[in-house]
């Protein structure tokens, strides 16, 4: 085996310098994708009474950042690992859509207390018109799962509606 000592009989060496231009992912991906998810945190801020502008504003924002992702899903080349823009679009998707699922609940516990200072109100005006004989058909149970009913329901139609597009 030969050994090299001097500097002249160095074999062929080629240096390939890559550079990898990010400014278009910044203004195409990130940049939207942030403004949509603080769009939909900013929903949060919005009283839960306004139920037509805050239902609105988080629908909107998921289905504009599934839009997107859909859009930058088949532009990419496929690839057999995640890329950092496949997790950060994922991570924008899941805090729109827990901001989604956030309203829902928020909707359903506000209407579920609305619905017992009624139950409290008809068993006292009950109480007094009747001498205490209350309706025995009234029983908290079952509205509970109608609510509840509710609650899926609404959910399962918008995680169909999120999935067919």
């Amino acid at each position: 085996m030969p050994t090299v000592t001097s500097d002249e009989d160095d074999p062929l060496e080629i240096l390939f310098a890559f550079h990898r231009y990010v400014t278009s992912h910044v203004i195409q991906t990130f940049l939207p994708s942030s403004l949509l998810v603080s769009a939909s945190l900013g929903s949060l801020w919005v009283p839960s009474g306004l139920v037509p502008g805050r239902m609105a504003l988080a629908v909107t924002t998921t289905l504009t950042l599934q839009s997107m992702i859909n859009s930058v899903f088949t532009e990419a080349p496929r690839t057999s690992y995640l890329k950092a823009l496949d997790i950060w679009l994922v991570t924008c998707f899941v805090f729109t859509f827990l901001v989604l699922i956030e309203y829902c609940v928020v909707l359903y516990l506000s209407r579920a207390s609305d619905w017992y200072e009624d139950l409290k109100r008809v068993k006292g005006h009950a109480r007094r018109n009747r001498g205490g004989d209350m309706n025995k058909g009234m029983t908290g149970r079952s509205s509970r799962r109608h609510h509840v009913a509710y609650l899926v329901r609404t959910l399962y139609y918008v995680l169909g509606y999120l999935c067919s597009t």
